[in-house]
């Protein structure tokens, strides 16, 4: 294994990629060596002045064989290693060289820009063309061929614009499922694709972000998703929902078409109530044992009949499962960190009541963090996804004219005020602002003449009758 690779460089001739080759400090005055592995990519101390000097002298940026070279730094590539894997990085740059496209690249900025876009845009559109005895995927061009991913910072920095204050949770579960859409566009087995796919736990208060982090990502990605109340199952079917149920869902979910629904999400919300209360030996926990046994193969990736739902078998190997709960009920026990100030790991989720080897079939896993007074104000004031904000545009639309006495930010105070002791989080906002304009609504769709101004204030958020309504 190479350990002190500084930089690598780009070769090209006639403006074709020829060959990437890595330089060792080592190596500065005996040749560079043939770049021949991706799995040591690593920071270093960038090369001196004096040094970047020599590697010019001796024409390592320009040699007798290529037209141009570009020097990049391995913590640049190593940059997109860690968003798209390293055999990823290697094939992309090996079809590239095969390609002979041909490139003008000014500079390294460039170069890794490209490189970013063309590997999510590209390859991403030839997901599992061939069939085989370990799976049943197919590609779909029409449906497929619109899947292009933005640069993950992208989706991060619009899903914070609507969920607050969750911004590791975000940064976390979208990585999750950018590695598991890369996995999608590479020919691996059905085993590979058990041991890569990234599974991810998320536990926090209720209403505070969970399940929008999801369907945030599923929109913003065109991803198709089910999410339901895995406390309604049980493992065989007995007095519940049978567990086969889930993947018709989400193939329900994705207009009938198994190819996507296979790369989909399933969110099982609610989890933390199929947990084991291992002091309660009575039929509830013994079913929940049989509901986390059941959901063990849908987890980890397998081949499961939903006919007649659907012809062909269901592979779950693909599939990222998300698990969403409060984790704050009976049975959290003394050694589990509080949900509002810790987080939970693997250890904390079995003391809770979950079998190991459930556990370990999610890899990644975060913590919801509780809202503030602040942060359910900002979500008021901010948020793109804000039902304060949305009504107010609704009826500007509609060209309707709406005054808040004392300004917008006395009115989101008193909402968040009225809300102080309600554990349900955003939901608890948004019930408390839909009472607001109830009376302007029902004016709205009950009369010829619409309002024509509206003067809201702080007092109607205890008594939504105060709006003052007036009509042409």
């Amino acid at each position: 294994m190479i350990t002190d690779t500084e930089f690598f460089v780009f070769c090209f001739k006639n403006n074709e990629f020829k060959s990437l080759v890595c330089l060792k400090k080592s190596s500065l005055t005996s040749g560079y060596q043939s770049l021949e592995n991706f799995s040591f990519y690593h920071e270093n101390m960038e090369f001196s002045d004096e040094e970047i000097a020599n590697l010019i002298l001796n024409e390592y940026l320009k040699t007798r064989d290529n037209e141009y070279a570009i020097l990049v730094n391995a913590s640049d590539l190593s940059n997109l290693v860690n968003v798209y894997g390293a055999e990823a990085i290697a094939i992309f740059l090996a079809s590239m060289q095969k390609s002979k496209q041909k490139f003008n690249f000014s500079n390294k900025k460039q170069l890794l820009d490209f490189i970013s876009k063309e590997i999510i845009n590209e390859k991403i559109s030839n997901l599992f063309k061939k069939d085989s005895k370990n799976s049943t995927i197919k590609t779909v061009e029409n449906k497929e061929a619109n899947t292009k991913l933005p640069p993950i910072s992208e989706i991060v920095n619009k899903i914070n614009s609507r969920v607050i204050n969750q911004e590791e949770a975000v940064r976390k579960a979208t990585l999750a499922l950018y590695r598991n859409i890369m996995l999608a566009s590479m020919d691996y087995s059905l085993s590979e694709r058990i041991a890569l796919k990234e599974n991810i736990l998320i536990s926090g208060p209720s209403g505070c972000g969970k399940t929008e982090i999801t369907r945030q990502l599923a929109k913003e990605l065109n991803i198709p998703i089910f999410t339901t109340d895995i406390s309604q199952f049980t493992g065989s079917g007995w007095k519940g929902n049978d567990l086969i149920e889930l993947l018709k869902g989400l193939y329900i979910a994705s207009d009938g078409d198994i190819s996507l629904a296979q790369r989909g999400i399933l969110v099982l919300d609610e989890i933390d109530k199929i947990a084991y209360d291992k002091d309660n030996k009575n039929s509830s926990s013994h079913n929940t044992l049989e509901v986390q046994n059941g959901l063990l193969k849908i987890i980890e990736g397998g081949l499961f009949d939903i006919r007649p739902t659907a012809s062909s078998q269901f592979d779950t190997s693909l599939v990222t499962v998300i698990g969403c709960g409060a984790f704050n009920g009976a049975g959290r026990g003394d050694d589990c960190p509080s949900a509002d100030y810790g987080y939970f790991d693997e250890s904390d989720y079995i003391e809770y009541g979950f079998k190991p080897e459930f556990i370990n079939r999610f890899k990644t896993f975060i913590t919801i963090n509780n809202l503030s007074f602040n942060d359910k104000k900002r979500y008021l004031l901010e948020s793109e996804l804000s039902l304060l904000k949305l009504k107010l545009a609704y009826y500007n639309k509609r060209g309707i004219a709406v005054s808040v006495v004392n300004g917008i930010d006395t009115l989101a105070d008193e909402i968040v005020k009225s809300c102080a002791d309600s554990e349900a989080g955003i939901r608890g906002i948004n019930r408390v602002t839909a009472k607001i304009f109830d009376e302007i609504d029902y004016q709205l769709f009950d009369s010829a003449n619409a309002p024509e101004e509206i003067v809201i204030s702080e007092r109607t958020v205890q008594n939504p009758k105060l709006i003052k309504v007036s009509k042409k």
